[in-house]
């Protein structure tokens, strides 16, 4: 089944924390997006969901590639913020872990862009430039892209390696300017698939 362009009925009942039978019907055959659907499941399911943080993209990468906290540390350097090595090991713990460091915008971006030079070296001509105060899912997947050197066809087979397929169409409007009228905002289990799909792609036997 494709992500979109399917009418769908949806029906959900639930408890509440406090005990109370709350039933929640909702029935629409309007055509929903993949995203669409994760913002219903989203606020039908608000116990059971959570955010993609930047600390799982950097330990995705990292897994993927099979690089040493050392490299991860010089390819944030490289994307131009100075950290040290225990930096990078407090990033990398899981968030319940004495020490951890949560991943800033900045941080990532740096990370990324640094897994950019060292994937593909210098850009020939200027770089597009990208505010580092803060990062969305579609800014993460398009500089993946990039350092991957990905098609729309190649994303198509990524994520279809992980059981999820989607149009060029699709494709294309993850990669819009958010003002576009068929733009298509990357959600976080969109997001983790794509990475799925990236591990896999790397690293078949381990997933």
């Amino acid at each position: 089944m494709n992500v979109i362009d399917k009418s769908i009925i949806v029906e959900n009942s639930y408890k509440t924390c406090s005990g109370y039978f709350v039933a929640t019907r909702i029935k629409t055959f309007a055509l929903f997006s993949l995203h669409s659907v994760e913002r219903l499941q989203t606020a039908m399911n608000p116990i059971i969901q959570y955010s993609m943080t930047n600390n799982e993209v950097m330990k995705s990468v990292r897994f993927t590639l099979e690089i040493k906290n050392k490299e991860v540390l010089q390819m944030i350097q490289a994307g131009g913020v100075e950290l040290t090595i225990l930096d990078v090991v407090n990033l990398l713990k899981n968030e319940d872990d004495e020490g951890y460091l949560g991943c800033n915008a900045k941080t990532i971006h740096a990370f990324l862009d640094g897994l950019i030079l060292q994937r593909r070296g210098p850009s020939d001509g200027p770089a597009k430039k990208f505010s580092t105060s803060t990062i969305d899912n579609n800014t993460i997947l398009r500089k993946l892209r990039i350092a991957f050197e990905m098609r729309d066809t190649n994303i198509i087979t990524t994520l279809e390696n992980v059981g999820l397929r989607i149009s060029k169409s699709e494709v294309s409007a993850l990669f819009r300017a958010p003002t576009h009228k068929h733009f298509m905002k990357c959600g976080d289990q969109f997001l983790r698939n794509f990475l799925k799909g990236l591990t896999h792609r790397f690293r078949p036997n381990e997933t």
